[in-house]
């Protein structure tokens, strides 16, 4: 699709290959299934553009298109167990923050509807969270480019433990620090919005012992954890 003359109009060079071929087999290691990792349309509305039919087809994969310099890659949505920034008031912009928690889940939704293509007849037949379909106020989801039960249902449920397991949403203006982000990068943030949060920044480090830019104040009779963000961009704990 990219490098066709009438959609994406890329070069080689503008395509990272090699890392598209490694997410794929990413995502086919993670569902431990080929079928994870299809996609299955026929695209004949002369108006989508290549960024619509590019995000059509990441998303039957678990994915994202996104831009890493000049070249295109793509980013299988997972768990994640080194962060990629940390934040705090170091980073962020002052009273910036905000935070609100859900008690429940979002709009009340009870359950997922989820459409997609049958592989028998290409109608389009829904797979329902619970399965009996009871669901009072269900949160509804048509796909492109799912024609496989496997794929579907996986999507579904991954989709309802968003809604599950989503309690936190944190807003704050961040300084030039997050420009090196892409969407779905796992990120540490320090809430600001509490005052016994304790952070700040390291000026001095000698062996073990570190200077802080701020006074910490500890109870010896508890554990303690410090998130550090190297020079080099990578967290540490």
């Amino acid at each position: 699709l990219a490098l066709d003359r009438k959609n994406g109009r890329r070069s080689e060079y503008e395509v990272d290959i090699e890392q598209i071929k490694s997410e794929i087999n990413e995502i086919k290691r993670y569902f431990n299934s080929d079928f994870a990792a299809e996609f299955s349309q026929t695209i004949d509305d002369p108006n989508l553009s290549f960024e619509e039919i590019a995000g059509m087809i990441a998303s039957s994969c678990f994915s994202e298109c996104y831009r890493f310099g000049n070249k295109l890659r793509l980013k299988f949505e997972q768990p994640q167990a080194i962060p990629t920034l940390l934040f705090n008031h170091r980073n962020k912009e002052f009273n910036s923050e905000k935070r609100t928690y859900n008690y429940g889940i979002d709009k009340s939704y009870d359950g997922i509807e989820l459409e997609y293509t049958s592989p028998i007849d290409d109608a389009r037949i829904k797979y329902h969270i619970p399965e009996s379909g009871l669901a009072n106020n269900p949160k509804t989801i048509k796909t492109s480019g799912i024609r496989n039960y496997a794929q579907a249902k996986t999507r579904a449920w991954r989709e309802w433990n968003k809604l599950l397991h989503h309690h936190t949403n944190v807003e704050f203006l961040a300084l030039s620090e997050s420009e090196v982000l892409t969407r779905n990068d796992l990120v540490l943030v320090a809430d600001n919005t509490q005052l016994e949060t304790q952070d700040g920044e390291i000026e001095f480090v000698d062996g073990l012992v570190l200077y802080t830019s701020q006074p910490v104040s500890l109870n010896k009779a508890g554990d303690y954890f410090i998130h550090l963000q190297l020079s080099d961009g990578s967290v540490e704990v």
